[in-house]
């Protein structure tokens, strides 16, 4: 499947596998057929919910791609630029509705560093649930290991 850049497009049934990007413009347009797929990565980490990310895509601090597949299925990816003093670092967070093996996070993938590269990014880094680490060709370079650091519920 080749992936195509269409800039806030509608999802009509001729654009499914088509890789998209959703604008703070039709934001809301979208949420709900992507919030649900976004609380699955709230099962992988607490580093990001699907509240915190709404807000950051709607000022623009954040991008949202996404692939609906003709099975009804959903890939999608957030992506996130930072400056540092050796350039500019894209990070983009990977989740499918699907827990298998998605054909379509390949594609959203390489939007995305399409588009990092577009951006002058120097660094292209991608968080995804731990199964999907030997699926992801590129250079393991760091383990991001969280505890949870919330009082247990129940425990005064």
């Amino acid at each position: 499947m080749s992936a195509e850049l269409i800039e806030s497009a509608p999802r009509p049934p001729q654009l499914r596998g088509v890789v998209m990007s959703i604008s703070p413009a039709t934001l809301d347009q979208y949420w709900a057929a992507v919030s649900g797929t976004l609380q699955i990565m709230e099962q992988w980490t607490q580093l990001l919910c699907a509240a915190d990310i709404y807000r950051c895509l709607a000022d623009g601090r954040m991008q949202l791609w996404a692939v609906f597949d003709h099975a009804g299925s959903l890939a999608l990816a957030i992506t996130r630029i930072a400056q540092s003093s050796r350039g500019s670092i894209c990070t983009v967070w990977l989740v499918s509705s699907q827990q298998n093996d998605d054909p379509s996070i390949s594609a959203v993938l390489d939007t995305c560093e399409s588009f990092a590269r577009q951006q002058g990014c120097v660094v292209f880094e991608i968080n995804a649930p731990p199964p999907w680490a030997n699926r992801i060709k590129g250079k393991l370079t760091a383990v991001t290991i969280e505890r949870d650091l919330r009082p247990a519920r129940g425990v005064n």
